[in-house]
């Protein structure tokens, strides 16, 4: 009811009024706690729905509407360390969705930790599911999905510092790869922090091939040429 009231016009202080009710009856119902925190959530009062949110899994650990809601809020108030544990608890708890996996790597990745990131990332991959899917090449969806994948993986493995993994991804997959603007301007920007100016030359050309009056083509391969500095 509290919800219903909440949608109505000048209705909010009566909703909110119903919700207290309810816990005022049940303080432990994980339901009511739930619903005071998407009010909360909805009139943005994050800290408070972040805190209603997390009352309500004391009440029910194991309930996934509530973690998703949950570490919706976590990565808005940029809680990073609870969006791993809430994503963590949700992949242990139904391990064959593949939002899962990937909303897992995310986490870790947002969350700097690298090299569990890149594990759930190669374990994803290993799984029966994973193989299956990005082996097959039948639907345009699951091709696009398959380009990003690996386009994600080879930010994850720049971001955590190995460039020349990163590198062997694009190079590995580029036949799975749809986007290859996407690709040659990671590989631009690869061989240029491993150093390799002959290669980032070589790329930033086939870049302004495409695009040939992109200004920020055509600056990063001044850049590359030392004609330009970095400022």
């Amino acid at each position: 009811k509290g919800l219903l009231t909440h949608s109505l016009k000048d209705k909010k202080e009566e909703a909110y009024t119903l919700v207290r009710k309810g816990l005022k009856a049940n303080i432990f119902s994980h339901v009511t706690w739930h619903v005071l925190g998407m009010l909360q959530r909805t009139d943005k009062d994050y800290k408070g729905a972040h805190k209603s949110f997390t009352q309500a899994l004391r009440r029910d650990k194991a309930n996934a509407q509530i973690l998703r809601d949950l570490s919706g809020l976590q990565v808005h108030l940029r809680d990073f360390k609870g969006f791993v544990e809430s994503r963590r608890d949700l992949l242990t708890a139904n391990p064959k969705i593949k939002a899962n996996w990937i909303t897992f790597v995310v986490a870790n990745h947002l969350n700097g930790d690298f090299e569990t990131a890149l594990k759930a990332m190669q374990s994803y991959s290993d799984s029966n599911e994973a193989s299956n899917e990005h082996s097959s090449d039948k639907a345009y969806e699951n091709a696009y999905e398959q380009s990003e994948f690996f386009l994600y993986w080879s930010l994850l493995l720049e971001d955590a510092g190995k460039i020349e993994d990163a590198i062997k991804m694009l190079l590995d997959h580029e036949d799975r790869i749809l986007d290859k603007t996407g690709m040659q301007e990671a590989l631009c920007r690869l061989y240029t922090s491993k150093g390799d100016t002959d290669r980032a030359i070589e790329v930033s050309f086939q870049l302004l091939d495409r695009l040939p009056e992109n200004g920020v083509y055509q600056l990063q391969l001044m850049r590359i040429k030392g004609l330009v500095s970095e400022d």
